[in-house]
């Protein structure tokens, strides 16, 4: 299990997911723009992106992947590995590019559209990053830790209600067959 720590930052004390030094030695090796960055980057500008990471993290729900489930944030003694190395992930990308602690979405459509002459073509293809519009490093970290997840897992369905359904399905010839 990794841990929860603090940085100060001109006097004032901010929780944090891991450590800074542990950061410092996660970010080390990586070769990406962001671990440039991370490597490049004041150690105050450091400190400051591993708190966004941390406020990001905190924002969107995180469990300890138990069974069940138990709702976790940068003030809990103990997190799971994943959750340091993706917040260590965050704060890199942060350094890199501030900008996608702002962004709603990451920015990529997923929708496109051909019409010629009447005939039309439309399809939705992946977006690029993650699902959550955070690097899709991030969101293979978070995988299980998401607080969204685990209340599908034991909920069914996240809350989600869906009516007017029959038992009859036009995909399969179960109901051709009268197979049930």
């Amino acid at each position: 299990m990794g841990t929860t720590s603090t940085v100060t930052i001109s006097a004032v004390t901010y929780p944090v997911y891991g450590t800074y030094d542990g950061a410092v030695a996660y970010l080390a090796v990586k070769l990406t723009d962001a671990g440039v960055a991370w490597r490049a980057a004041t150690a105050d500008t450091r400190k400051s992106a591993m708190v966004e990471a941390a406020r990001l993290l905190d924002v969107v729900g995180l469990t300890d992947g138990a069974t069940p489930p138990a709702e976790i944030d940068s003030s809990s003694s103990t997190v799971p590995d994943q959750v340091v190395q993706a917040s260590y992930e965050l704060a890199a990308a942060y350094v890199a590019d501030p900008s996608i602690m702002e962004e709603t979405s990451n920015g990529a459509s997923n929708i496109k559209r051909v019409n010629a002459k009447g005939v039309e073509v439309e399809w939705f293809g992946p977006r690029t990053g993650g699902a959550s519009g955070m690097p899709s490093i991030v969101d293979r970290l978070l995988q299980g830790y998401l607080l969204s997840q685990a209340n599908a897992n034991t909920s069914g369905a996240a809350g989600v209600h869906v009516g007017g359904t029959c038992e009859r399905s036009e995909f399969d010839d179960c109901d051709r067959y009268d197979l049930r």
